[in-house]
């Protein structure tokens, strides 16, 4: 099997499904990856859209409304 050529960090992370920097480096450095390579040793410099999308969470409805709601709707 052909190395794969060598991404950066960003396209890396998308294509392992959003690991982090930590778990990514500990791969990279004990070479568990065939052809795991990275073209430039810079970290990455701002923070992944999606994982911030993925940490947001949605607030609950207050318990007062959805008691209300489930009512109405019995």
């Amino acid at each position: 099997m052909p190395n794969a050529k060598a991404k950066s960090f960003e396209v890396w992370h998308e294509r392992f499904g959003h690991m982090d920097l930590a778990m990514f480096l500990q791969m990279l450095k004990n070479d568990v990856v065939f052809g795991l390579q990275l073209f430039t040793k810079k970290l990455p410099s701002r923070v992944c859209e999606g994982c911030v999308m993925g940490k947001n969470h949605r607030r609950f409805f207050p318990t007062r409304i959805l008691v209300l709601h489930l009512k109405k709707h019995a």
